[in-house]
């Protein structure tokens, strides 16, 4: 199961991402990006990570807007 959280002010946007496998969390942040583009909001994206207690997980950071 893919767990999603955004944290975020009036300028930026943080998003976690995590799963059991490294293939769900992969399609979780490439379905977010589709959403918030990097030529729109800037948005980046960490490498994927493997948790201590297992699963992955990803952080994304982005613009609030794309003004």
């Amino acid at each position: 199961m893919t767990q999603f959280r955004e944290t975020g002010n009036d300028r930026s946007v943080v998003a976690y991402i995590s799963a059991s496998t490294r293939e769900e969390v992969e399609k979780a942040a490439a379905r977010y990006v589709k959403d918030w583009p990097e030529a729109g909001y800037c948005t980046s994206v960490r490498p994927i990570k493997e948790e201590v207690d297992g699963g992955f997980s990803v952080t994304i950071w982005r613009l609030a807007s794309c003004d």
